[in-house]
């Protein structure tokens, strides 16, 4: 059995805190489109059941929600979420923060020279086989579908709150920066578990299942 039944759980999980630490733009109030795993996968429907999925098809499905993220998440504006956050974070005031924001938006580094690519997923999906879909009920991919938005919708929603606070009225107060700090260190990312979309698939299928043994 592949051991690295984590695929769509644990790893996502994780590389969604990667990019919650480098936050979100303020004012991004959009939510995630629509999930269409199926689209590409020969075979499977909506009503196709965990359990009836083949390793092609396994490996295909991944790839999907794999593809899905990144399209999701390719969205963020990088170059603006960089430019705010260097600007809030070393400005002495709010004037020269809005300065140096409006000067980096005109003038940004080359290449994401910040470093940030919400594209950036890899749900290792050449180690993903019929295993991770293994149901002790009859869950089907449409219920995928709705979780998979589901947990794009929840890491939309859990970053437009934390960085509602971050803006340039935070420039030069270090207590205040501290604490935004510590809103992002602390934050671990949607949880299969806390999002009603994939309460089923969490508690009767392996596929958010992190254990390594």
């Amino acid at each position: 059995m592949n051991t690295n039944t984590r695929i769509i759980g644990g790893t996502i999980s994780a590389i969604l805190s990667l990019g919650a630490a480098v936050s979100c733009s303020s004012d991004s109030s959009s939510s995630a489109g629509e999930a269409n795993l199926t689209g590409g996968v020969e075979g499977v429907d909506n009503s196709t059941k965990f359990n009836d999925v083949n390793d092609a098809q396994a490996m295909d499905l991944c790839e999907a929600a794999e593809s899905y993220l990144q399209g999701e998440f390719g969205k963020i504006d990088a170059e603006d979420l960089g430019c705010l956050l260097l600007s809030v974070f070393t400005s002495e005031n709010k004037s020269a923060c809005q300065t140096a924001y409006n000067d980096c938006k005109a003038n940004p580094p080359a290449d994401n020279e910040f470093g940030i690519d919400f594209s950036d997923v890899d749900l290792e999906c050449g180690e993903v086989d019929s295993s991770d879909f293994e149901c002790t009920g009859d869950i089907t991919v449409g219920q995928l579908n709705t979780c998979m938005q589901g947990m794009a919708n929840s890491l939309i929603d859990a970053l437009d709150e934390i960085t509602g606070a971050i803006s340039c009225d935070l420039a030069g107060d270090m207590e205040a920066l501290e604490a935004a700090g510590m809103e992002f260190e602390n934050f671990d990312g949607p949880s299969p578990e806390n999002i009603a979309a994939c309460e089923a698939i969490d508690e009767a299928c392996n596929l958010f299942d992190d254990d390594e043994g």
